[in-house]
Parts: C-alpha cells; structure tokens; sequence
C-alpha cells in the first residue's frame, strides 16, 4: 500500500512539475517583458 502511494506522489510530482514548466515558461516570458518595459 505504501508503494502505491509513494507511486502516486512520484507521478503527481512529474505531472505537476511538467505543468509548472510549462505554465512558468509562459508566465516567466509575460512577466519578464512587463518588467523590462
């Protein structure tokens, strides 16, 4: 049971870490021109 939920954290992380690459990546363009403008 406990490797399953180790499992399911391990995937969550991978998912959200590529989501949160991607968001950054779109947000961190949007944000940096706004500063530097």
């Amino acid at each position: 049971m406990k490797k399953a939920i180790v499992l399911f954290v391990f995937l969550s992380a991978c998912v959200l870490g590529r989501a949160d690459q991607a968001f950054t990546d779109s947000t961190g363009r949007a944000a940096h021109n706004q500063t530097l403008s």
